[in-house]
């Protein structure tokens, strides 16, 4: 059964989805950065969120379009990274108290097709019930790059853990173009432990071409397997990997759109004609990037030297520095260490 509002992303949401509506906004300063979300407020009207949510549907923290996380630094929430920019936000449960959010990217609301990264988030049903929904973004006093992000609406509430990370700039090239290579000083916690001992992808950086068409790799450290130590540094060009699903989504959204034109009034279609052209707009961007990525590979893989014996590191180090025709880096955590020599030709298709 699907709420009787637009919280739930559905066909029969859509009718009401573009209802003109100014979104809040709430900026806070993390670490080096800023931090800030914004979402579309509405009421509880009589509804129990955590009775009437829908079990497995998504919920998007907001009226109309989704939650969004807009940050200008990297973000470590568990053992997930996200990199600066804006994400999409959304939640589910499984009927058993546990939540997920996920954070996606090119589209206005989650779709199946469209990839995205999971966030742990805590629930809670608080003392004070709140008739309207709130999110908020908030930094720690005592630690200024830890942060909270909360969402509250009735007695319900998810609250999230942000912590910005510190970066190490390094200027190279990359597919015959000047780029530039950040890396992430993501910490040895738990979750991140845990992330490397399954072999999980962790993101330890961003590689991106300067200039207007330039192509942006996600940096990743993958154990190679769990029987060994060895490292490989994975890049994942970004604009391949997730833009044929947000093509898809947004296709599919303006398709829906258009069933409901015909019934609307001439204000309401007015305003769904104006959500569409902003999505063909978005669609067409994305299909301008993916022509320049495809001149580069979708996936680099590059073998690292393992070192053991090293001085024991408390945080996950991640060091670099140019050499002649690459840039040489250096992944550590505990005492294992392994460096990767990263060249432009690895690039070249």
């Amino acid at each position: 059964m699907y709420l009787p509002v637009p919280l739930v992303f559905s066909t029969l949401a859509l009718a009401t989805v573009l209802t003109a509506q100014e979104r809040e906004v709430t900026t806070t300063k993390l670490g080096t950065g800023t931090v800030s979300i914004d979402y579309d407020p509405t009421e509880l009207k009589g509804r129990s969120p955590e009775k009437d949510l829908p079990v497995g549907e998504l919920f998007r923290m907001s009226s109309n379009q989704a939650a969004q996380l807009t940050t200008d630094v990297p973000l470590l929430f568990g053992g997930t990274v996200v990199p600066p920019g804006k994400h999409r936000l959304s939640a589910r449960h499984d009927g058993k108290g546990k939540w997920e959010v996920l954070a996606f990217q090119g589209v206005p609301f989650y779709d199946a097709a469209v990839h995205h990264v999971v966030l742990p988030v805590k629930f809670a049903e608080e003392k004070d019930a709140m008739e309207a929904l709130t999110l908020a973004a908030s930094t720690d006093s005592k630690s200024p790059e830890q942060g909270a992000i909360k969402l509250h609406w009735g007695k319900f509430s998810l609250s999230l853990a942000p912590r910005a990370l510190t970066t190490t700039k390094v200027e190279s090239t990359l597919g015959g173009k000047p780029a530039t290579f950040t890396f992430y000083g993501v910490p040895s916690t738990r979750e991140t432990h845990r992330c490397i001992q399954r072999g999980d992808m962790l993101r330890v950086g961003t590689a991106t071409q300067g200039g207007k068409d330039g192509v942006t790799f996600g940096i990743y450290g993958k154990r190679v397997d769990t029987q060994s130590n060895d490292v490989n540094l994975v890049f994942v060009n970004e604009a391949l990997e997730c833009g044929k699903g947000a093509i898809e989504a947004n296709t599919k959204t303006i398709e829906m759109i258009k069933g409901f034109m015909a019934d609307a009034t001439a204000e309401h279609a007015k305003s769904m004609q104006g959500f569409m052209d902003a999505i063909s707009k978005d669609i067409e961007a994305t299909k301008s990037a993916m022509a320049a990525a495809e001149k580069l590979p979708a996936k680099v893989e590059i073998e690292g030297e393992v070192q053991t014996g090293q001085k024991a590191a408390g945080n996950l180090v991640v060091g670099s520095e140019k050499a002649e025709g690459a840039v040489v880096v250096k992944l550590q955590l505990g005492q294992g260490a392994a460096t990767f020599k990263v060249t432009d030709a690895a690039f070249r298709k």
